[in-house]
């Protein structure tokens, strides 16, 4: 019988063009690294788009910030100035939230309204937005606001007052007059009285002008204001012996008004009266020894105007004394010195002063 050889083999082997071409342990990975590469162009699109979208507002920015302004814009900007609201007390913190609302309201406002809490409300903001404005020194914002009041109620005492102070010191003294006559009936008080002289005087009306400072001064003979005003008054209408009387009377009561004082001395210059005005100096300038250089300034003037050499020169140490010496120099060099700038005095102060400029190198 005929043995047939049967070749042995593994049963386990798997011949290799059985092996499949992917198994199933590659998929993960490859899955995997296909992820990775649409994660980074999908980062790096977002990334383009970002810096790409970065330009152009930065653009748009730079191009919105050269533009000129419509006129519209520009006058509402000048309008809208800075009221310091969150200074208020808290029961007047309410106009915050109510300023918008009154700026809509503004076109409307008249006397003949009907008398409503709606227009209360609308009158007191605008009376705290008034005072507001004076804290910070906005004049023009005021006085908006105080008419705007005085519209809505004619009758409320006080407006006319602050109003009147507010032209006054705006330089509109026909307005100022009106509305200081108006406090005048209102409220005849010294304040009021001597504000309406001193509109009355810048407006041209120095009769009436004088018969109301006199009241003044009547009402309240110790306040200097009312002296102040009619010396002016009177140095204005050249009536010089009543005008020196009320400046003596005012630096009696007030003594600090350094502007008042130069201008006082300056007056008696005019009048030729240099020994008295040089009395008055050497006295205040003293008073003020460290804010008065105006007055030694003029003083050192006259004396130099007299000739009197000695005397201007102290009067010029006082005032190089008390600036720095480059300034001194210049002090110095003034035309009204011209006429004893060869005096030995004169020489010597200048080296002093030039001196005083040098600076030494400190040592190492």
């Amino acid at each position: 019988m005929r043995k047939i050889k049967q070749g042995t083999r593994n049963v386990y082997d798997v011949p290799p063009e059985e092996t499949p071409a992917t198994g199933p342990a590659h998929l993960p990975a490859e899955m995997l690294e296909a992820a990775v590469r649409r994660y980074h162009i999908l980062m790096i699109c977002f990334c383009t788009l970002t810096i790409a979208l970065f330009f152009v507002l930065a653009g748009m920015l730079y191009r919105t910030n050269r533009a000129p302004a419509p006129p519209d814009q520009l006058v509402t900007a000048k309008k809208q100035a800075y009221v310091p609201f969150y200074t208020l007390p808290k029961e007047s913190q309410w106009v915050i939230d109510y300023e918008r609302e009154a700026e809509g309201m503004d076109r409307t406002a008249s006397a003949d309204q009907p008398f409503s809490i709606e227009w209360v409300k609308y009158a007191a903001y605008h009376l705290i937005a008034a005072q507001q404005s004076m804290e910070v020194e906005q004049i023009d914002e005021a006085i908006s606001h105080f008419e705007k009041a005085l519209v809505i109620f004619p009758g409320l005492r006080g407006i006319n007052s602050r109003l009147g102070t507010l032209y006054l010191r705006k330089g509109i003294p026909n307005k100022a007059v009106k509305h200081l006559t108006a406090a005048r009936a209102e409220q005849p008080d010294y304040a009021v009285l001597n504000n309406l002289g001193a509109a009355l005087m810048a407006a041209g009306q120095t009769d009436q002008a004088e018969e109301t400072l006199l009241q003044a001064q009547t009402e309240n003979p110790d306040h200097p204001g009312s002296y102040k005003n009619l010396a002016l008054l009177y140095q204005a209408t050249q009536q010089h012996d009543q005008a020196l009387t009320c400046f003596e009377d005012y630096f009696a009561k007030n003594d600090r008004d350094v502007d008042a004082m130069q201008l006082y001395a300056e007056y008696l210059i005019t009048l030729d009266k240099k020994e008295q005005a040089i009395r008055f100096l050497k006295t205040f300038s003293l008073v003020h020894a460290e804010n008065g250089l105006p007055l030694y300034r003029l003083l050192a003037a006259v004396e130099a105007q007299e000739q009197n050499k000695e005397a201007a020169v102290e009067a010029l140490k006082q005032i190089t004394d008390r600036i720095r010496p480059t300034l001194a120099l210049n002090e110095l060099h003034r035309p009204e010195f011209d006429s004893i700038r060869e005096s030995a005095e004169f020489q010597e102060l200048i080296r002093q002063v030039e001196l005083a400029t040098v600076r030494l190198e400190e040592p190492r």
